[in-house]
């Protein structure tokens, strides 16, 4: 009689069995839950960033805080500083489409694809928003003197640094 401590050779198979079978549950669960990225990353809104708050008057500090880093700065001969930030300006709505493309793909590749798709490491991939350039103009405090959003790399900007909002602003 066997010791029922021990493992008969007929147990064996069966034991590698349930071994192999926890073992790709345990995969299956890792791909379901790898899949519900593509798929919520499209279904959210995505707010863009608010520049409400530069406006003239601002601190350099405060629109560093809601910016970020500047880009490049430079100072024109007026001695007018001027930073360029880049933001993201669009809210986005939910798109649907996508997201119902991507729940097909994912049942389809198990997960797959979004584990080979993209680089773990960067969700950018879900960031639907546009990035857009905005150049600050400040004087010798730091406070804002100028705002311009939506600038190119070419955009012409004054070189006393006043905006369309600042002379409007000045005027009241």
């Amino acid at each position: 009689m066997a010791d029922p401590g021990t493992v008969s050779r007929v147990g064996r198979p069966l034991m590698l069995i349930k071994i192999v079978a926890l073992k790709s549950a345990s995969a299956l669960v890792i791909m379901a839950l790898l899949q519900g990225c593509m798929v919520t990353g499209y279904l959210k809104n995505q707010k863009g960033t608010s520049i409400d708050s530069v406006k003239p008057t601002t601190m350099r500090s405060d629109v560093e805080a809601a910016l970020g880093p500047p880009l490049r700065t430079w100072t024109t001969t007026q001695g007018v500083h001027y930073a360029q930030y880049r933001y993201l300006a669009d809210t986005t709505k939910p798109d649907y489409a996508d997201a119902t493309g991507w729940a097909i793909l994912d049942v389809i590749s198990l997960g797959a694809a979004e584990v080979f798709w993209f680089v773990p490491e960067t969700r950018e991939h879900t960031d639907r928003r546009r990035a857009a350039l905005m150049a600050v103009a400040y004087d010798e405090t730091n406070h804002v003197i100028g705002v311009f959003p939506d600038v190119t790399e070419l955009t012409k900007l004054p070189e006393d640094g006043r905006s369309a909002v600042s002379k409007t602003e000045g005027s009241k």
